[in-house]
């Protein structure tokens, strides 16, 4: 028999009625006109070109287990003292022939963002008898300037009856708080204090007599 004819030289202008039984030896030129219909399966090896359109998971509802590396940018703010937590102390012994067993100054409030203290004074010096003059000396918080101190004088004051309240302002971390008292009749002729403040208004007394002093020391600080 004759040889079958020698192969066509130019590729065939129509395409073959069927697909070819086996794939492509290499892949194609260009990319496909456009995207797959599923994602892949296996993440990229390269970044996107532009930012996610939605946010990543959201952050968690509880708060962190570890310390942040970072101090806050405002201070917290504490809470004033307990009264109780500002004792109050006598700075030094008076020579007041009259002695008293509870101290007449009583903390009422505290407020540590005006670095003030709230206190009352009560009547525990005399305990039988009313005084005649009670002056209590002190920097007042509504005074701006430290040298400006106030004097508040009462008359009259019986057993457990209190002055005040009164706000005092704290000068390196304490309160000082001075108690001058009065009375011809309570108080012995050799109890003499001669520097009642000109501000409190006393009496003149003969001698400087019948007068006692106390000063007392209050903390500003818990």
């Amino acid at each position: 028999s004759l040889p079958s004819l020698p192969p066509s030289v130019s590729p065939s202008v129509l395409p073959s009625l069927s697909p070819s039984v086996s794939p492509s030896v290499s892949p194609s030129v260009s990319p496909s006109v456009s995207p797959s219909m599923s994602p892949s399966g296996e993440p990229t090896s390269f970044p996107s070109m532009s930012p996610s359109s939605s946010p990543s998971i959201p952050p968690s509802s509880l708060p962190s287990v570890h310390p942040s590396d970072h101090p806050s940018s405002s201070p917290s703010i504490a809470p004033p003292c307990d009264p109780k937590d500002l004792p109050v102390t006598e700075v030094s012994a008076s020579t007041c022939s009259a002695e008293y067993s509870i101290t007449p100054i009583v903390v009422e409030r505290h407020k540590k963002s005006e670095d003030c203290i709230s206190l009352t004074f009560k009547q525990n010096l005399i305990s039988a008898n009313e005084l005649e003059f009670v002056f209590i000396e002190f920097l007042d918080c509504d005074v701006a300037s430290t040298e400006n101190k106030r004097c508040t004088k009462k008359n009259s004051v019986t057993p457990s009856e209190t002055i005040g309240p009164m706000s005092v302002k704290c000068i390196d971390g304490f309160a000082l708080v001075k108690v001058y008292a009065q009375d011809e009749n309570v108080l012995a002729d050799s109890d003499i204090v001669s520097n009642i403040p000109r501000t409190c208004y006393a009496p003149q007394s003969e001698n400087n007599g019948n007068r006692c002093e106390w000063e007392y020391k209050i903390p500003c600080t818990c």
